[in-house]
């Protein structure tokens, strides 16, 4: 029977689960922290954020921002990377994973929420701070690894860190503590795209430098396939705007253009 395909897009965030093969994944701490120092380095050689992740002995999780990678080539990175590793480790050879991660866009803030809260659910209890729990509520461990800034900008108080962990523990609604928030992160922050009317005032400035008119440009898909890609670099529109822009394009059009070489 054949797999499901993947869904995923560039420029995107990420939930991921990822099981071993039937017998530990983490045998100890030792291995667990052979797989932060696999992460960090695959973090900086790909240049992708973190959000949340929590290692279990038997799973690990993720909320990853690709930050225009492809998603499937992260996570193969950092799994053959771990099992080369942990073999030696173990000085045994074989697979270390079975099953391929599973995966999930997040596009919404209230789905950030509901994911980050469920990776830290499960953090409580983890020795050493083997989650990114510790990196919310206890200053500075894992902070090169994780950024926090997304996830609490969109609570709303002034100690947004408190108030987050009053959610995590049942104190507080996601309706009452969060508003829905565009999360996503354009390449150049400085020069960030924020609304329809900026992005439309930008694509007539490039349509016009290119000499070619907005209805020549829909019917070359050449043309407008990378225009959108770089709307999606620089801007914090929603594949559904984006799609409008460029003619009523629907969202899961818009996502395999993006996710096309």
């Amino acid at each position: 029977m054949p797999r499901e395909a993947r869904i995923k897009s560039v420029f995107s965030t990420y939930y991921i689960y990822q099981e071993g093969n039937g017998n530990n994944l983490f045998k100890d701490d030792d291995e667990k922290n052979i797989f932060l120092e696999v992460l960090k380095k695959m973090k900086k050689k790909y240049n992708f954020k973190i959000y949340a992740f929590c290692l279990q002995d038997y799973f690990y999780k993720l909320i990853i921002f690709d930050n225009g990678n492809d998603i499937t080539k992260i996570m193969k990175s950092i799994n053959v990377s771990y099992t080369m590793k942990v073999n030696k480790f173990r000085n045994q050879k074989g697979r270390i994973f079975e099953k391929r991660f599973v995966s999930k866009i997040i596009d919404k803030a209230d789905m950030l929420m509901e994911f980050s809260k469920n990776i830290h659910l499960d953090s409580k209890g983890l020795k050493d701070c083997f989650s990114s729990y510790c990196a919310y509520f206890e200053e500075k461990l894992n902070a090169e690894l994780i950024d926090t800034e997304i996830i609490l900008k969109g609570v709303i108080a002034d100690n947004k860190a408190k108030r987050y962990q009053m959610f995590i523990n049942d104190e507080d609604d996601i309706y009452d503590i969060v508003y829905e928030y565009d999360f996503c992160e354009c390449v150049d922050k400085s020069n960030c795209l924020k609304s329809v009317k900026q992005s439309n005032e930008k694509l007539n400035e490039i349509l016009k430098n290119k000499n070619i008119s907005f209805e020549e440009m829909l019917k070359n898909k050449k043309v407008r396939n990378e225009l959108i890609k770089i709307c999606r670099k620089n801007s914090t529109l929603s594949l559904k705007e984006i799609g409008k822009m460029f003619g009523n394009i629907s969202e899961s059009g818009v996502c395999k253009i993006l996710s096309r070489e």
